[in-house]
């Protein structure tokens, strides 16, 4: 019974840790996305 438990708990943590991942590289691609259409629009006005 102990390697099932122990196989959850590594599932458990890599769950969280794909979490962590998405949770740092959203607002980042996001600032990327948003930077890059700002960019794109202000080079078609001028």
């Amino acid at each position: 019974m102990s390697w099932s438990s122990s196989n959850y708990q590594a599932k458990l943590s890599g769950h969280q840790q794909s979490f962590l991942l998405i949770d740092l590289l959203l607002p980042l691609l996001s600032r990327e996305n948003h930077s890059g259409v700002g960019y794109i629009s202000i080079k078609r006005l001028s």
